[in-house]
């Protein structure tokens, strides 16, 4: 089991706001690093894009709460996964955003992909402190 998380950030916005944006998966889109995703399809619940150089990864909407959005691994993907978006709300409107992957990946590939994955989780944190919707 690869058990992976991102830093804990501070975004500027509602939890509720944030539980929301992160709650239609098509808005993941504005998180993703132009430069290493391509052939992006979203709906609502659904996301699918090919990371540059790597694999095809698909996921879905398993559950949203106040707490946070849970997605799940669906169709072919290199290992099954969990991706978790926690949100905590802090005072001032403000909330605290993590991100958790747990994957069941062998140990080569965990060895391949924990460094690149960890960076990517970092990534994607850092980016919804900048979002505006």
């Amino acid at each position: 089991m690869m058990n992976l998380q991102s830093d804990t950030v501070t975004v500027a916005k509602p939890s509720a706001t944030i539980v929301a944006f992160l709650s239609d998966l098509s808005n993941l889109q504005q998180l993703m690093p132009e430069d290493r995703i391509s052939d992006w399809e979203a709906s609502e619940t659904h996301c699918q894009f090919q990371i540059k150089g790597l694999s095809r990864i698909s996921f879905g909407l398993d559950r949203s709460e106040a707490n946070g959005v849970y997605m799940v691994s669906q169709g072919k993907n290199p290992f099954p996964f969990q991706l978790n978006i926690l949100v905590a709300p802090n005072d001032e409107g403000s909330c605290s955003v993590k991100i958790e992957f747990n994957g069941e990946a062998n140990a080569f590939l965990k060895m391949m992909v924990e460094k690149p994955l960890t960076n990517f989780l970092n990534m994607l944190t850092a980016k919804l402190q900048e979002v505006q919707g």
